[in-house]
């Protein structure tokens, strides 16, 4: 099952990368005052710090702002488009070393992409402002949980490698909720 997933998901990342940079060549000269440089530092050193556990959406943000590299009203999808061929190296790589159910990796694995194709629906409508609104309450919750967890108020993380009756299905519902937010830039740490 891990096989046909690894098959699936690389089946459907290179089509995406050939729509990608084809896009990007055939909009190169409306593109060329992109400081490309910095685009492709940042991606590397955050999708770095992303495949570490620390994330890449709030660096990302940080960084895309402080220099003005990207429009606060694109940098959700400026990320999301970004971060899928790193992410999918991530996936590919983890689920080689480290031990997961197939049965919960795929339910999770096809929540999270149905969350954020519903989600983008939405955020695409969204004004500038609740775009930022939505980010920084987004991340205010994830710093919550992870003060929460340092301080052991909450028991964050385990050692269960699959899911299964209700546990699965709110894995899978969180997951779709968390994919959904993702189009606004909050990642699923």
């Amino acid at each position: 099952m891990l096989g046909l997933l690894r098959i699936l998901i690389c089946g459907l990342t290179l089509p995406f990368g050939f729509y990608f940079l084809a896009d990007v060549y055939k909009r190169r000269k409306a593109l060329s005052p992109a400081p490309w440089p910095w685009l492709l530092g940042t991606g590397f050193v955050t999708n770095m710090f992303d495949a570490l556990g620390v994330g890449s959406f709030a660096q990302q943000t940080a960084i895309f702002k402080f220099l003005k590299l990207v429009d606060d009203r694109v940098i959700p999808g400026t990320m999301n488009v970004g971060n899928t061929i790193p992410t999918v190296v991530q996936a590919l790589i983890f689920m080689s070393v480290v031990p997961v159910s197939p049965a919960t990796l795929a339910s999770l694995a096809a929540a999270a992409p149905a969350g954020a194709v519903l989600g983008a629906g939405v955020v695409s409508k969204m004004s500038r402002r609740r775009i930022q609104l939505g980010l920084g309450c987004g991340l205010m919750a994830v710093a919550s949980i992870m003060l929460a967890d340092r301080l052991h108020w909450l028991p964050v993380g385990g050692e269960a490698v699959g899911l299964t009756g209700w546990k699965l299905a709110v894995a899978v519902a969180v997951s779709f909720v968390f994919g959904a937010l993702q189009t606004i830039g909050v990642g699923f740490y």
